[in-house]
């Protein structure tokens, strides 16, 4: 008994975790728009820099939790991915650090998850996208994704 309970707040935290690293990502991800006071500029918005070091760490966290990721949880996290435009970020090193995750992801559970997963992946690359950088960016990582999914295919498919 005491090892299921154990199991059961292991996998609470673990779900937990990743909830936080998707909320901490979309934290980190606000725009650097300019405040506005009373229409003028506040000149201290101009000064801010971009926080990439922490969606970049949140990118990693993401990775070593690939193994750690539940059956229920795979599906929104590519949801995240591409809807909330976390492969489009405007860091390079992020960008490399979300399609790693995902990688890893698909990795680890894209044999158990194969139909959904190229069923996101197709839906994106089909669907119409307006034409930006970040767009591109997502477009690019999904084939790649598409890709190390098929890694899961059996080889007579």
């Amino acid at each position: 008994m005491v090892i299921i309970n154990t199991f059961s707040r292991l996998k609470f935290w673990l779900l937990s975790s990743i909830i936080m690293c998707v909320f901490s990502f979309r934290l980190a991800f606000l725009t650097l728009s300019s405040y506005l006071d009373q229409g003028m500029l506040v000149e201290q918005s101009l000064e801010r820099t971009d926080p990439w070091h922490a969606r970049l760490a949140v990118a990693q966290t993401f990775q070593f939790l690939a193994p750690s990721f539940t059956e229920a949880g795979i599906v929104p996290f590519f949801n995240f991915l591409i809807k909330d435009e976390a492969l489009g970020d405007r860091s390079t090193e992020v960008r490399r650090g979300i399609l790693d995750a995902g990688a890893a992801v698909i990795d680890f559970h894209g044999k158990s998850k194969l139909t959904e997963l190229i069923g996101i992946f197709e839906g994106h690359l089909a669907s119409s996208h307006p034409t930006s950088e970040t767009a591109d960016f997502i477009q690019e990582a999904v084939v790649i994704l598409i890709g190390r999914v098929a890694r899961h295919l059996d080889p007579t498919d």
